[in-house]
């Protein structure tokens, strides 16, 4: 993803913008051909008044043209950004969990919020301000040179002296503000983790030391801002020097020029205005520069997550069809399955192979790390084996597939996370067709029809990730939305893990409940659940052994 390919999305609009500015631009270059006019007319002891009149329709023209065109432009940048967040958030939620897995969470809002803004800056002001200078910088330098060859050559070569110097420090520029960014990431993501951790980080007395580790993430964005300040500023006394010193030169060598008569004064104050027009766009492009170097560095960033690999695309068609008769009876079989989290990671299942039995209620057990939760992700397609074979329900759970698949499926995790919103919207998360009365039986039968007895409680904001619920009433909310899908398989990890005797009993009652069709297979430590599994897998040495 290119920022060619970025701009071309929105090209018309951009088009329109940079050709309004363009036009603004070219009455601006001439104001100092007009402002002669006045002063050769006064000189001529003539009325100056038609050309003061020209001079301020050419200013007004230009301030309605750059105004509407800075406006587009707004537009644009505003329009650019917004593309590109949908497609980092998009393809985020798109992709692989063992590729998104390698960033941090706090580093993955900083390239949807913090990184599209950046090159929005690019988009803007950078490359449009590059261009409108060096337009304004070459307009300029030809209509001196219709004044005077001998003045532009001289501001011409102050200028690469000027430039050549600037050059040194702003080539360093995308590197630190890559640093830069890659630092505001990595504290978004510190601060992100401490922010969710905060019960634990007061009760452990960790206020200070979690404040200095967040203190040093500040100090490497301030150090990567530093230094991006100091090139700025090392480049800077170039473009004062080539202010300055072609000021000086072309009153020294214009005027000396006007004394043997073979430049007007008329002239002079033209090439004066024009040798400003030539110096003053220097500071743009370089200001330019430096929010294009920052918008590639992000656009860099935001690429690196566009291009993970996704679970399917939109689009692509589905190859699932109707199970065999043998996978109708076993909704889960796992043919000699191996799998690890990473190419150096120990290995997490060993040539493992199940088969579970329709309408089982299938306990899987193991010592804590063995890989049971594993063992759920792989049911619905979650993560993909290195080798070996997975059916679930009668398809292999990859591709479009995974979508049909996985409206069949309802997997409840261990830490049972609860989206912002009311109880209404986390029980019906995935099936927003669901009644009001359909959500109130089933919280009922997981013992929340205490909490939520009526429609009206549905409207009850649950807080940031459920934060007004118990552990207990967050996990009964989670296994409340799992059974809403009313799925053919039913995946359950440790549901009852932070429940009391009599939340136990509901929650397992609800179970029970299921028509005996649902395939229901459970992660759980807790031995009460021997007496309701009908069939038992132990997980040991990354294999899968039956026990009953």
């Amino acid at each position: 993803m290119t920022m060619r390919e970025i701009l071309h999305e929105h090209r018309a609009r951009f088009a329109w913008a940079s050709l309004l500015i363009i036009i603004g631009t070219g009455f601006g270059l001439m104001q100092p051909l007009v402002a002669g006019q006045v002063v050769s007319t006064v000189q001529l002891r003539e009325s100056a008044w038609p050309a003061i009149w020209t001079l301020v329709g050419i200013f007004v023209v230009q301030v309605v043209t750059e105004t509407l065109g800075r406006y587009h432009l707004e537009v644009t940048g505003e329009e650019t950004a917004r593309s590109l967040r949908r497609r980092v958030v998009v393809r985020a939620l798109h992709a692989r969990l063992e590729t998104l897995s390698a960033y941090r969470s706090g580093d993955l809002i900083s390239r949807i919020v913090g990184d599209p803004s950046a090159f929005q800056g690019a988009v803007t002001h950078g490359y449009l301000d590059m261009a409108i200078g060096i337009l304004t910088l070459v307009g300029a330098a030809l209509l001196m040179a219709a004044i005077s060859p001998l003045l532009l050559i001289t501001v011409v070569a102050i200028i690469a002296i000027a430039a050549l110097g600037a050059g040194i420090f702003l080539s360093q520029l995308q590197a630190v503000a890559t640093k830069k960014q890659a630092g505001i990431a990595s504290l978004t993501a510190d601060l992100e983790s401490v922010l969710i951790a905060v019960r634990t980080v007061k009760t452990s007395n960790a206020e200070l030391r979690e404040s200095e580790r967040l203190s040093r993430s500040v100090q490497r964005v301030l150090d990567a801002a530093r230094r991006g300040a100091g090139l700025t500023a090392a480049a800077t006394p170039s473009i004062y020097l080539a202010a300055t010193g072609s000021l000086i030169a072309v009153v020294v060598i214009g005027g000396s020029q006007v004394a043997d008569g073979s430049l007007s004064t008329s002239e002079l104050v033209s090439a004066l205005l024009y040798s400003t027009y030539i110096v003053v766009p220097l500071g743009g492009i370089v200001e330019g520069y430096t929010s294009v170097a920052a918008g590639r560095a992000s656009l860099r960033r935001i690429s690196e997550i566009v291009s993970l690999e996704a679970e399917y695309e939109y689009g692509e068609p589905s190859t699932m069809q109707g199970p065999a008769d043998e996978r109708t009876d076993h909704p889960v079989v796992f043919d000699r399955v191996d799998f690890s989290y990473a190419a150096t990671a120990p290995p997490v299942l060993r040539s493992a192979s199940i088969k579970v039995q329709r309408g089982s209620r299938c306990l899987i057990v193991g010592s804590s790390g063995s890989g049971k939760s594993t063992v759920l992700n792989l049911m619905c397609g979650l993560y993909v084996p290195q080798a070996g074979s997975i059916s679930t329900l009668g398809s292999t759970p990859s591709g479009q597939d995974l979508r049909q698949l996985r409206s069949k499926i309802a997997l409840v995790e261990q830490n049972s996370p609860v989206l912002h919103g009311t109880a209404r919207e986390a029980v019906s998360y995935a099936v927003p067709q669901i009644s009001d009365a359909e959500i109130l039986r089933i919280l009922s039968s997981v013992g929340l029809d205490g909490v939520f007895p009526d429609s009206c409680s549905l409207n009850r904001d649950l807080g940031d990730l459920g934060a007004t619920l118990s552990g207990g009433e967050r996990q009964r909310i989670a296994l409340a939305r799992g059974l809403a899908v009313r799925p053919d398989l039913l995946l359950l990890d440790e549901p009852t893990s932070s429940l009391d005797t009599r939340s136990f009993e509901s929650v397992m009652a609800s179970i029970a409940a299921l028509p005996r069709d649902v395939t229901v297979v459970m992660v759980s430590h807790d031995y009460r659940q021997l007496e309701w599994a009908d069939s038992i897998i132990e997980i040991r040495d990354g294999g899968l052994v039956w026990k009953t």
